[in-house]
């Protein structure tokens, strides 16, 4: 008999809370028997997806501290720290496991975006005539003057340079 009034083999314990068993045998000797049983809470995990552009320094997820851990990509084991920190395109999961035996899992994508390109073609002009470069549609521009304009209009000489920046922020 349960100290909650069950007259079965086994309770449930969803709480923490002092569990008392009495038990009797068919020649009615009996025994008693009483533990705590405390129920942890469960550890939580939480990352972000995160995105950067070929080149750029490896993103570090981070999975808080006071854990073991357990990284794994496409089922393969990447890391047991707390930290990875990566530049590889892909989906990442981590376990965590508290003292207690206690996990969570979640798991993070890394989106590594490619870098855009323009292609500028070398022109000859004539004093007193211009020529116009074209960058292409779909950036954010910045020419060596400090525009910011899809186009740039040339009157002299001068060496061309312009920096396109993407929605990705390549």
């Amino acid at each position: 008999l349960w100290n909650t009034g069950a007259a079965i083999d086994s309770v449930i314990v969803t709480s923490t809370q002092r569990i008392s068993v009495l038990v009797e045998d068919a020649a009615g000797c009996q025994g008693k028997d009483t533990l705590e049983v405390v129920v942890n809470a469960n550890p939580t995990v939480t990352m972000r997806d995160s995105s950067i552009c070929i080149g750029d320094a490896a993103v570090v997820f981070d999975a808080g501290a006071g854990y073991s851990y357990n990284w794994s990509s496409n089922g393969n084991p990447v890391g047991n720290n707390q930290t990875l920190s990566t530049d590889t395109n892909g989906t990442y999961q981590v376990i965590i496991e508290d003292s207690n035996t206690c996990k969570d899992t979640t798991s993070v994508a890394l989106t590594v975006n490619t870098l855009p390109t323009v292609s500028l073609a070398d022109a000859s002009i004539c004093p007193g005539s211009s020529t116009t470069f074209d960058a292409g549609a779909g950036f954010t521009y910045l020419w060596q003057d400090g525009s910011t304009n899809q186009t740039y209009t040339s009157t002299v000489a001068e060496q061309v340079r312009i920096l396109i920046t993407d929605g990705n922020l390549c």
